[in-house]
């Protein structure tokens, strides 16, 4: 190995050996990105050509992944089913004169839809119905569980719809 002396003065100088070339090329250091992983929802960093936005983890096992998610979102599906037979019952349970406030209720919503202000007057008619504890009130309660439940199964099934996409982008 050839060792050459460079500098201008002593203080400067130093030893440059055959193999330091300061300009050559050097293989590129690995590029590296977070990401909030599509399955667990886990930050994580992974490398830019990783196909897929998963964690170490999930990545590891997708046929596993892939159940585990169509297995919540079929959770989540059931839990919607016996909501709504839930809702059916509540209504079922009560008086005729309570079913045709309902129905009412239901004409009144989507007479409202786009009307902020009947919407706003809709909305505080029926929080006093709430506080009634009659029939009327048990239906809206029901219904305000079924609303509640759609919402979360609709949250899971846009995960679903996702994690399944960044799995089946991984495999």
């Amino acid at each position: 190995m050839k060792a050459d002396t460079v500098g201008i003065t002593p203080r400067t100088t130093f030893v440059l050996e055959e193999q330091d070339d300061l300009f050559a090329p050097r293989p590129p250091a690995p590029l590296l990105h977070a990401i909030t992983c599509a399955v667990c929802g886990t930050r994580w960093r992974i490398y830019v050509v990783a196909p897929g936005d998963l964690c170490d983890t999930c990545r590891a096992d997708l046929p596993a992944m892939r159940a585990h998610v169509e297995d919540v979102v079929d959770r989540a599906r059931s839990r919607l089913h016996v909501l709504i037979e839930q809702f059916d019952d509540a209504v079922a349970r009560e008086s005729a004169e309570d079913q045709a406030r309902w129905q009412a209720v239901v004409r009144a919503r989507v007479a409202a839809h786009n009307n902020v202000q009947a919407a706003s007057i809709l909305r505080s008619r029926l929080a006093a119905t709430l506080a009634l504890h009659d029939g009327l009130s048990r239906i809206l309660q029901a219904h305000g569980e079924l609303e509640k439940g759609c919402g979360e199964v609709e949250q899971q099934e846009l995960w679903g719809v996702v994690a399944l996409r960044e799995i089946e982008v991984a495999s």
